[in-house]
């Protein structure tokens, strides 16, 4: 980014967009925090985010799955 249009990125906020697009999240705008602690605090949220997601999963959908499976007669 910096080549083509001039602009620098901490680490940090190049770590948040790379955090945003695996866990699909999304890039809150792109918006460019000017704190570190601002990136770090989004970098956690996302990641806390994916861990609750998969949490729920093995809760809810995984015994929905195995009674429809003996429903079924899998």
């Amino acid at each position: 980014m910096h080549i083509f249009e001039g602009e620098r990125f901490s680490f940090l906020h190049s770590l948040q967009v790379v955090v945003e697009t695996f866990t699909t999240t999304g890039f809150g705008l792109d918006v460019p925090w000017t704190s570190p602690e601002m990136d770090t605090f989004v970098i956690i949220m996302d990641l806390t985010e994916v861990i609750l997601i998969f949490m729920a999963l093995s809760v809810l959908i995984f015994p929905l799955l195995e009674d429809w499976g003996r429903f079924i007669g899998i």
